[in-house]
């Protein structure tokens, strides 16, 4: 493992600001993909208990902005 972290060692340093920005936007793509089921399970619990339908506008427009 050693030797094959020498040989990229180069190539990581040269390309270190591309590399770190791929990292970053994998970490908000998971994050995001994260706080779907959680607005989904708001939005369900919301029908449940629902008094009016102004919410479903809300939850339209969060998703569609998706």
């Amino acid at each position: 493992m050693k030797k094959i972290f020498s040989f990229c060692r180069c190539y990581l340093y040269m390309n270190k600001w591309r590399l770190f920005f791929y990292v970053i936007i994998s970490v908000v793509a998971s994050l995001a993909t994260l706080i779907s089921p959680y607005i989904m399970g708001n939005f369900i619990d919301q029908l449940i208990a629902a008094n009016n339908i102004n919410f479903i506008f809300w939850y339209l427009g969060v998703f569609s902005a998706k």
